[in-house]
């Protein structure tokens, strides 16, 4: 009874172990991206009232968007998971190239319309003519970011689901910093850089989002083969 007892405990601890490494870069990831909006709204508020009220208003379109693509991501990665299980590398291929599909049809949607409506869009949300303008200054360089955020979120998704949960952490960490660093220069006029303001803090997190992007995708395709996907994977 003892050495069952024993047994039992050594098997749980070795679980609880197993689920604290992989859960912790999950939740350091999330903390990052909270702490990447914060700084976004803690360095706009410098500017502004009316700058930090245009963020904020642009940004309930990137929410719209993002609980869209997220729901598509979560969604296929709980598949690759069961998948991941069975070890069935063909179908893990066809869930993720059918969820970045759908991701990218939605997303290209967004971006259209960000692009060439963005004063409906915000008018959506405010009826404010100068926060309105203001934010359309936002919004149309940021839109462009929805492209690379959509890629990374669905293979970062796949990434969690496989027991991979650093890379993703890392693409977020960088990306903070890349974030961070480029708002301050932007924004204010730094290091010789033009001050551009609230089209500065576009313009730094468009960049964050890119090298975020770089990180997940070449890590993917540099190490994770399961996740590698091919053209003919998307045509599929």
């Amino acid at each position: 009874m003892i050495t069952n007892t024993l047994s039992s405990y050594k098997k749980d601890k070795e679980f609880y172990i197993r689920l604290f490494v992989i859960t912790l870069p999950i939740a350091m990831q999330s903390l990052i991206t909270s702490s990447l909006n914060m700084l976004d709204t803690m360095m706009i508020g410098k500017i502004g009232e009316l700058e930090l009220a245009s963020v904020g208003i642009a940004n309930q379109y990137y929410f719209l968007f993002s609980l869209l693509t997220n729901a598509i991501a979560i969604g296929s990665g709980v598949l690759i998971a069961q998948l991941w299980g069975k070890k069935d590398t063909i179908n893990i291929k066809r869930t993720l190239s059918r969820s970045l599909f759908y991701s990218l049809v939605l997303t290209i949607v967004f971006m259209i319309l960000g692009l060439i409506m963005p004063n409906k869009i915000m008018a959506i949300f405010n009826n404010d003519p100068t926060v309105i303008k203001i934010g359309v200054d936002y919004l149309k360089i940021v839109v462009i970011s929805y492209l690379f955020t959509t890629i990374t979120f669905t293979f970062a998704s796949g990434l969690r689901s496989i027991g991979n949960t650093r890379l993703p952490m890392l693409g977020s960490f960088i990306g903070l910093i890349v974030n961070g660093v480029l708002n301050a220069i932007l924004i204010f006029g730094l290091l010789g850089a033009p001050k551009m303001g609230i089209k500065g803090a576009a313009l730094a997190t468009l960049i964050a989002r890119i090298v975020e992007f770089i990180i997940v995708f070449g890590g993917v395709y540099l190490k994770v083969d399961v996740l590698k996907l091919s053209f003919k994977d998307m045509l599929e």
